[in-house]
């Protein structure tokens, strides 16, 4: 079985807005989702491809307290399969959905 790859697929580059695209949008759309152990999720919403850095809502193992908008590269996402014994995954079967039925649908 092949393990699932962090790097969005081309179809998904080509949709996600550059960074700050959605800027001041009251419930931006999720384009990538990502998930790790426990509640670790992070909502893609933006993208800068050349340096495949993302912004987005990172929702924490800690607590709903730690949960903040914010950015991370791919490298950090691989970090964290490498890094903590968790492993981290691109949910292939996401769709891109406003931020808050994202967040419904994954009960955050």
């Amino acid at each position: 079985m092949a393990r699932n790859q962090l790097q969005p697929t081309k179809a998904q580059m080509r949709k996600i807005p550059v960074l700050y695209a959605q800027d001041g949008t009251a419930d931006p759309v999720v384009h990538v989702r990502y998930f790790w152990g426990g509640r670790g999720a992070f909502y893609a919403t933006e993208c800068n491809p050349d340096t495949m850095t993302f912004f987005g809502y990172i929702v924490s193992n800690l607590g709903r307290d730690c949960d903040e908008f914010g950015y991370v590269s791919l490298k950090e996402l691989e970090g964290i399969k490498a890094g903590s014994g968790l492993i981290c995954e691109r949910d292939q079967y996401f769709t891109p959905k406003p931020m808050s039925e994202a967040r419904k649908q994954y009960g955050q």
